[in-house]
């Protein structure tokens, strides 16, 4: 990365503060950043699998700690074959977010499929993102007796660490 690179969005607003009309064009692009909004880089609200026939979808708040036990302890039964997707919603908050990654990795015994996903940079807002993952077709649940039993998901965003 650049020396000359831009650390934070305060440094931002800090740069060029003489000019009135791009320290407002720079509080317009990046909103409620501007001032400030409270909690960490990235708030996760909810997440959620959406299934293709609208059926049952599943969701879970992980606005709190309760939320997000919840997840851990409550299984979800999905049908053979059935159609899914999943639903991530966050919020960006204070600084810029740079290559938003989402993994999701699914084990059954000692085998083990992973997927990753780059979601993308994003700047501070105040309104919500949402990410379906995959993105364009349905996902597939495994059918057949010898898909039958119990899995185990973990689905995960993070930071790009570049």
């Amino acid at each position: 990365m650049s020396d000359q690179a831009i650390a934070s969005v305060g440094d931002l607003l800090e740069k060029d503060k003489h000019d009135s009309s791009l320290q407002r064009y720079k509080a317009n692009l990046l909103g409620t950043a501007a001032q400030g909004d409270l909690g960490g880089n990235v708030s996760y609200f909810i997440h959620s699998v959406v299934f293709e026939d609208n059926r049952h979808d599943i969701t879970y708040d992980l606005d709190s700690e309760e939320g997000i036990q919840h997840l851990r302890d409550t299984p979800f039964v999905m049908e053979e074959g059935a159609k899914y997707k999943f639903a991530v919603f966050f919020r960006v908050n204070r600084e810029i977010v740079s290559g938003l990654r989402f993994r999701n990795k699914v084990r059954r015994h000692v085998f083990s499929v992973s997927e990753e996903v780059v979601l993308g940079s994003y700047a501070p807002q105040s309104t919500t993102h949402e990410f379906l993952f995959p993105r364009h077709e349905w996902a597939e649940a495994p059918s057949g007796l010898m898909y039958r039993g119990t899995y185990q998901a973990e689905c995960k965003v993070r930071r790009d660490p570049h």
